[in-house]
């Protein structure tokens, strides 16, 4: 298994923005509206996960 943080901006906004559509949808249109911006960095870190068998290892 490979454990990578992410740290492009781009990517860390599609995922911020993704996960706030779910939540969004999940909790019947309550709470924040999706098209927030991603709040800034506080302690915690976003990561890409991927199984040795997807990675080819």
């Amino acid at each position: 298994m490979r454990l990578t943080r992410v740290t492009d901006a781009e990517e860390l906004d599609l995922a911020s923005h993704t996960r706030a559509a779910k939540l969004h949808q999940l909790r019947g249109g309550d709470g924040p509206p999706p098209d927030q911006p991603r709040p800034q960095d506080n302690g915690w870190g976003s990561f890409r996960v991927v199984s040795a068998a997807q990675d080819g290892v």
